[in-house]
C-alpha cells in the first residue's frame, strides 16, 4: 500500500499524453477521493506486509484474488481484510452519500459475495488502463494499493498518497478506464506549491481493491468465464 499515479482515461486508448499527476481529484461523477482521507498508518503497514507475507514472499505471482462467501458475508477473507473493510466503512461515512456507502457496506446480506484483488507493483510496474469486467463485477468500487464535458482522449493524472482511498461508481466506473503508467518515477504536483510539480520515485506498491460480484460470477466455467477467455482471445 503505498504511492500509486492513477490514470484515469474516457477512451480506452493507453497511448495519449499524460501530464503531471494532480492530487485532487479530478471532476469525474461517481469518483470519491479526499487527499486528507488515510488509513491509520499502523493499519496500513500491517495490511500491507501481512498481505506480502501471505501471498507473494515465496511466489513469483504479482496478482491474488481472494472471495468471500454470498451466504455468509465476511466468510473466505483473512482476517487482515475484513478488519481493513470495517476501518473502510467508518473511514468513508463522511466522504460517501448515504446510498453510495449503503452499495459499498450493506447493513443486511444482499446474496452478492466480494472480492478482493491484491497487485503488487514494483517500481516500474503498472497496469493497462481498463474498465473492470462489466458482466463480471457490479456497482461501487474501492481501491486502495476512482464535472463536465471531457474532450475525446482527455486524461487525469491522480496522485494517491501512501494508505490513501479512492471509490468508482456510476460514471467513473463504467465510463472512464483507469490505470498506472510503466515508469521509475511520477512527475507529480508538489503539496506545498499547487501548479509546481517535481519528481517522486517509486517505491514497492500494494494495492487492495474491492469489487462487488454479479449474479453468476462466482460459477467457475460458467458462461462469464467463457466470455472472458473469448475477449482475450480477441
Amino acid at each position: 500500500m503505498d504511492d500509486v499515479d492513477s490514470l484515469f482515461d474516457d477512451t480506452p486508448s493507453p497511448h495519449s499524453a499524460v501530464e503531471g499527476s494532480r492530487r485532487t481529484a479530478p471532476p469525474i461523477p461517481g469518483l470519491y477521493f479526499d487527499p486528507a482521507l488515510r488509513l491509520p498508518p499502523e493499519l496500513a503497514e500491517d495490511a500491507m506486509w501481512t498481505c506480502i507475507r501471505m501471498y507473494f514472499q515465496k511466489s513469483a505471482v504479482d496478482q491474488v484474488m481472494l472471495f468471500e462467501r454470498a451466504s455468509s458475508p465476511g466468510r473466505g477473507l483473512p482476517r487482515v481484510l475484513t478488519a481493513l473493510l470495517a476501518t473502510l466503512a467508518d473511514l468513508l461515512r463522511p466522504l460517501l452519500p448515504p446510498e453510495k456507502h449503503t452499495l459499498l457496506f450493506p447493513s443486511e446480506p444482499t446474496g452478492c459475495a466480494r472480492q478482493a484483488i491484491l497487485n503488487l507493483y514494483w517500481p516500474g510496474g503498472g497496469i493497462i488502463p481498463h474498465v473492470d469486467l462489466l458482466d463480471r463485477y457490479g456497482d461501487g468500487i474501492i481501491g486502495r494499493v476512482d464535472s463536465g464535458p471531457h474532450g475525446e482522449g482527455q486524461q487525469h493524472g491522480l496522485y494517491l498518497p501512501p494508505g490513501s482511498v479512492i471509490v468508482l461508481t456510476e460514471e467513473a466506473r463504467y465510463g472512464w478506464t483507469h490505470g498506472i503508467e510503466e515508469r521509475m518515477e511520477d512527475e507529480v504536483e508538489c503539496e506545498d506549491k499547487p501548479g509546481t510539480a517535481g519528481l517522486l520515485p517509486r517505491d514497492i506498491r500494494l494495492s487492495i481493491t474491492f469489487r462487488w460480484l454479479l449474479p453468476g460470477a462466482d460459477v467457475v466455467g460458467g458462461p462469464i468465464l467463457q466470455t472472458v477467455q473469448d475477449n482475450r482471445a480477441h
